[in-house]
């Protein structure tokens, strides 16, 4: 449904992947548009650590964007960004995960698991990911999901976990 709809708008398409973070996490499609434009999107159910990963990034819809309002957020750093009506206030996230997790309406978990994650990858940086799969001009996202789980128990554990 996203590819026929940035390719009614009249978007191009430059490359499809399937990437899986590690073993445990939901896999992603990864549309790329252009070096700085992507679009990405859960092909299984999302944990709530994963679904809540993105408020702890600052996540809007779109009624917020037309509105122009603007939301608190975490970025690599592990600051938390609060917009003022200035400008925006930075805060460390590191001894203030239960302030952090209130303010963004998330669990204290996601909070610790990213600041975990975050402060892990300071230290011996990006590991990589554990599937990352150009799809094919003729291959749909969900044949080369199918195809992963025959090949891979982890990917097949991990599609069957939340059925």
């Amino acid at each position: 449904m996203i590819e026929t709809a940035l390719e009614k708008a009249g978007v191009k398409i430059n490359s499809r992947f399937v990437v899986q973070a590690t073993p445990n996490y939901a896999m992603k499609a990864h549309i790329e548009i252009d070096p700085l434009t992507s679009v990405s999107f859960p092909l299984m159910p999302l944990r709530r650590v994963e679904r809540e990963f993105y408020k702890f990034g600052g996540e809007t819809n779109a009624e917020t964007l037309e509105k122009g309002l603007r939301v608190p957020g975490v970025d690599k750093r592990l600051m938390l960004i609060e917009p003022t009506e200035e400008g925006h206030r930075e805060n460390t996230v590191i001894g203030r995960e239960e302030h952090v997790a209130k303010m963004l309406d998330i669990s204290v978990e996601t909070v610790q698991d990213r600041v975990r994650t975050l402060l892990r990858r300071d230290e011996i940086g990006r590991t990589g990911v554990f599937i990352k799969e150009e799809l094919s001009g003729d291959e749909t996202f969900e044949m080369v999901l199918e195809r992963l789980a025959e090949e891979n128990p982890a990917v097949r554990r991990r599609l069957t976990s939340l059925c």
